[in-house]
């Protein structure tokens, strides 16, 4: 009902959507109508070059009267063109489905505006030139304009269309959501409610020993907990006196920060020219391990030990039991538990003094992963983000149905 209701506004939207791509339909045409041809043999550079057989060592056109290995030169047009407004609003159909959309790009990219050449005699004759790569890279902030204008704007319209009127529907219900039953309505209000009024449980303190083995001062009992105590005060330090925990939980929130900066500074070495090495080799391995990658190692192994010791604090100061009652700990714990584990097959791979299977570089390889897992944690730590997550769970009913 909901979606019948908003068909009259998908139809004004629809005009207005069916105008922006009209205009740049023409625009489209003017720039690159009859520029988009071209021959299946890159080595020719005008149509009238485009026949007969050339060399490509597959011969895949075995009807076209040429010898193995050679195939037959065919001019031919993308099935995305400009040549009409039709073809161009296909296209740009296409280009705001952002499906594939660069390879329409790149060929208008391709094109040669500039290019002329004397045909029957004496007419300047501006198409039938082979593309070159790039040579009209300007046409790129055609589709730039078109995927800002035409999709992130104009499209967005639909959006807006809906809430509109899912508001109009849900002030002429009384307030309720009209996607929802009346018992899922009940569910995101105790939701909702739950979240607002969620208690905040602060960690309790070691349990003191009692007075007689305090008193005896050098029982195990009492060094425990005294190291305890020392853990407690430090995880749950705070600048404002109210002991809550949240400079200690804010320094290790800016440490998530740094790891997931460190963690985004990798990238891949480009091999050199003619230079060819197995995928998962060791001489890649070797080839990428420079200064710069092995000192990236050496942080993000710091940050799996800080954060090893933040879990190690919180356990020692809490008990285990304690700690794992909250969610976002459990997750910590895990995600810690899952990096060390990795840094640990990590060094006894790369330390192993007997010959390695090529598939062992995989394994390695996905215990790599397990620091991009790390970034997670933020999700807990910022409220922002965890207000997001209770919105999500809010609305399962709603996308659900």
């Amino acid at each position: 009902n909901v979606l019948f209701e908003c068909v009259p506004v998908f139809i004004n939207i629809c005009f207005v959507v069916l105008f922006f791509f009209i205009v740049f339909a023409i625009m489209g045409v003017q720039f690159f109508a009859g520029r988009f041809w071209t021959c299946n043999d890159t080595s020719v550079h005008r149509v009238d070059q485009c026949w007969g057989c050339f060399e490509d060592g597959d011969g895949s056109n075995p009807h076209a009267n040429c010898p193995d290995g050679y195939s037959k030169r065919v001019w031919r047009n993308p099935k995305m063109n400009f040549d009409n407004v039709m073809n161009a609003l296909l296209t740009l159909y296409e280009v705001a489905g952002q499906e594939m959309w660069l390879d329409v790009m790149y060929s208008a990219m391709d094109t040669r505006p500039g290019y002329a050449r004397k045909a029957h005699g004496a007419d300047d004759f501006p198409f039938g030139a082979q593309p070159v790569q790039e040579r009209n890279s300007n046409a790129a902030w055609y589709f730039v304009f078109f995927i800002l204008i035409g999709v992130f704007v104009v499209l967005n319209l639909f959006v807006g269309g809906v809430v509109d009127k899912f508001n109009e529907l849900k002030n002429a219900n009384g307030g309720k959501n009209p996607l929802q039953t009346e018992e899922q309505a009940q569910y995101t209000e105790s939701m909702t409610l739950m979240a607002r009024m969620r208690p905040f449980k602060v960690p309790l303190p070691p349990k003191r020993p009692t007075k007689a083995k305090l008193a005896a001062g050098s029982s195990p009992e009492v060094a425990l907990y005294n190291l305890r105590s020392k853990c407690y005060a430090v995880v749950m330090w705070d600048t404002s006196g109210k002991g809550m925990g949240t400079t200690f939980d804010m320094i290790i929130s800016l440490m998530v920060m740094l790891n997931i900066i460190v963690m985004g500074l990798y990238y891949w070495k480009r091999l050199p020219n003619g230079a060819a090495y197995v995928a998962a080799g060791e001489a890649m391995g070797e080839y990428q391990n420079t200064p710069y990658y092995q000192g990236l190692e050496v942080l993000n192994t710091i940050f799996t030990f800080i954060f090893l010791a933040e879990m190690s604090l919180k356990i020692t100061a809490w008990g285990i039991k304690q700690y794992l009652q909250d969610m976002w700990n459990q997750l910590d714990f895990v995600l810690v538990i899952s990096s060390v584990l990795g840094f640990i097959v990590e060094v006894s791979i790369k330390n192993a003094s007997f010959p390695l299977n090529p598939a062992v570089f995989r394994i390695l390889r996905v215990a790599r992963l397990t620091r991009a897992l790390k970034s997670i944690r933020m999700v807990g730590r910022v409220k922002g983000i965890a207000n997001l997550v209770d919105t999500l769970v809010i609305a399962i009913p709603a996308m659900t149905n």
